[in-house]
């Protein structure tokens, strides 16, 4: 399986800018579809195995069912959405290490929840 040079993250957008301030630090940065500057928070899973996983998506209508499947009632109810973002972005800043919060294990590009196919995955 040949991996896409970009992918379609999913999250929960974040408004970047109240005038000249930021008002939130994400690690996605993008457009949303009114075209206002947003960050993207983007929304990790715990796997069977206890392994924290990130997935992204190679078209944004896999990325909007996955929003569907994935996210709960909860993490909707703050605005989800995607973004288009370099895969080895990606991979850089997810494999950054913050202190006190969770890292992500691996990414898992197309996945879509249990029992649904095969897909690929990028250790971390």
């Amino acid at each position: 399986m040949n991996l896409p040079e970009k992918v379609w993250v999913i999250g929960k957008l974040r408004p970047r800018r109240r005038g000249s301030e930021w008002t939130h630090y994400t690690p996605f940065a993008g457009r949303d579809a009114a075209g206002k500057e947003v960050g993207l928070a983007p929304l990790t899973i715990l796997d069977s195995d206890g392994e924290r996983a990130m997935p992204v998506y190679s078209t944004r209508i896999k990325a909007e069912m996955a929003i569907e499947r994935l996210m709960t009632d909860e993490e909707k109810e703050a605005p989800a959405g995607s973004l288009n973002v370099d895969f080895d972005t990606v991979l850089e800043r997810m494999s950054q290490r913050v202190q006190g919060a969770p890292h992500v294990d691996y990414v898992g590009v197309d996945m879509m929840g249990k029992g649904r196919g095969q897909y690929a995955l990028v250790r971390l």
